[in-house]
């Protein structure tokens, strides 16, 4: 999920594992944040502060966290090329539009995978840019 909100985007990044996989992780707790942390700063080319990561023992999730910087390129109009592009995705050929959301559910790397990119106010869009109505 990325929530807009004047120049951040608020990127939040939840990933389900088996109750196995999940108590291996917990186990190295330091080293999957990096992990994580790591693999976020390798797939997007971005300026990204505040990382988090939690563990969510109720449903064997780790989420991810993180403010993304620099992606406003005009008053309240946001680039996602830089999400987009390493997944080979397009707001308008892939992306279900609603008022302020577009959502888009599928597969990347074989992992189910729902993508939801919310705004404050009603939105317009093209291939990889997003402004309001």
């Amino acid at each position: 999920m990325i929530i807009a909100e004047e120049d951040v985007l608020h990127y939040k990044e939840t990933r389900t594992w088996s109750d196995v996989r999940f108590t291996d992780l917990v186990k190295n707790k330091s080293h999957i944040k990096s992990e994580q942390i790591n693999h976020f700063k390798a797939t997007y080319d971005v300026e990204a502060d505040d990382f988090k990561v939690e563990f969510n023992g109720e449903n064997n999730s780790t989420i991810l966290e993180c403010d993304v910087l620099g992606k406003e390129y005009s008053e309240k109009s946001y680039d996602f090329l830089w999400f987009l592009n390493p997944h080979g995705l397009d707001l308008i050929y892939d992306f279900q539009e609603s008022e302020r959301e577009l959502r888009w559910k599928g597969s990347i790397d074989n992992i189910n995978t729902v993508v939801i990119l919310s705004f404050p106010f009603p939105i317009d869009h093209c291939h990889g840019h997003v402004w309001p109505k």
